[in-house]
């Protein structure tokens, strides 16, 4: 049988936003936000399928996160 044990589905949304602003006909800003998991939602890992190395009450269950927290940066460029 093959593929018989599904994963969980992980997602993650990402956002960014630029806007370039002229200053003069030679420099130029650009200043952009970036968001890294902008939901910041949870998301669970695989349960572990093992019983020899844990105990038998924590079989199939899900304890495990897999996301990292909400990371806002902020970043300005300018050309010359």
């Amino acid at each position: 049988m093959v593929n018989w044990f599904i994963a969980l589905p992980y997602w993650n949304m990402n956002l960014g936003i630029k806007k370039n602003i002229r200053m003069t006909e030679r420099f130029s800003a650009e200043g952009s936000v970036n968001f890294i998991n902008v939901l910041n939602h949870n998301q669970f890992l695989d349960p572990t399928l093992n019983i020899a190395g844990q105990k038998p009450q924590t079989f199939g269950q899900l304890s495990t996160e897999g996301t990292l927290p909400r990371t806002i940066e902020f970043g300005i460029r300018v050309n010359f």
